[in-house]
């Protein structure tokens, strides 16, 4: 492998490694949103702010961040709005007050394995989106998991 390729295959894997993060940190306020003490009130304050951001009934997905309270986050409640859509099969723009229900229901799960779902949806589709492959992928893997010289300690 040629040390331009390397370099560009090592650009994708940190935008790939800060995109994780984001989604990490993402799933961290999903946490915390799904964590209150009062789930009811919090989905009442969801389709609250529903009722006040749509247009004819229908929700824009730029709009997806604010109306779940993900305000300074609304790169990431988008990639979680097209990362629930893409699981409907779908590709849309905008959804109805049902759909949010459908997806608030996915978001506030407060299980391990439902929120790790939510971030491989979207880590998938970040890495169908770079067109990294395993082989590109995997030389740098290797090095970033190598295990790191150990020190004694006198």
């Amino acid at each position: 492998m040629s040390e331009r390729d390397e370099r560009r295959i090592k650009e994708k894997l940190q935008r790939t490694r800060s995109g994780a993060k984001r989604a990490l940190n993402g799933l961290r306020f999903i946490s915390k949103a799904a964590g209150a003490s009062d789930a009811e009130e919090l989905r009442r304050l969801v389709e609250s702010t529903f009722e006040s951001l749509s247009e004819d009934g229908l929700l824009a997905r730029e709009d997806f961040g604010e109306c779940i309270g993900m305000v300074d986050s609304k790169e990431f409640a988008v990639g979680i709005f097209d990362a629930l859509a893409r699981r409907r099969g779908q590709k849309i723009g905008k959804i109805t007050k049902e759909e949010l229900r459908e997806f608030w229901l996915q978001i506030s799960d407060q299980s391990f394995d439902a929120r790790l779902q939510i971030f491989f949806d979207m880590y998938n589709h970040l890495l169908q989106v770079i067109r990294l492959t395993p082989p590109d992928f995997n030389p740098l893997l290797s090095r970033e998991l190598e295990p790191l010289p150990t020190t004694r300690k006198i």
